[in-house]
């Protein structure tokens, strides 16, 4: 069985407004050339955090600095369940959760 994609918009930065497809495990990170690397925003981690499907969800962990990794403005402290809408923040740059899909 495949599992669910999930599609973030990118709403900062460079690439505001760009949507981005998530299909397996990924690093939110300054450094690499991965979909969510954002090499303008300076003091998010290397990585900040991670994106990865579990237990049938999407999940966000932060991985560097928990501080300034947020949920729907809350900071996070450790994996947190992904739905649609969500606010996700990471230092300076901020995603929204656009979907889930098969």
């Amino acid at each position: 069985m495949n599992q669910p994609k999930l599609t973030v918009e990118i709403i900062s930065g460079p690439l505001d407004g760009h949507e981005v497809t998530i299909e397996s495990m990924a690093e939110w990170s300054r450094l690499g050339d991965g979909v969510l690397s954002f090499p303008w925003d300076e003091t998010l981690g290397a990585p900040q955090a991670r994106f990865f499907f579990a237990e049938d969800r999407w999940w966000l962990e932060p991985l560097a600095n928990q501080r300034s990794t947020r949920h729907n403005g809350e900071p996070i402290n450790g994996k947190i369940a992904l739905s649609e809408g969500d606010w996700l923040k990471a230092a300076a740059t901020w995603l929204i959760v656009k979907g889930i899909t098969k």
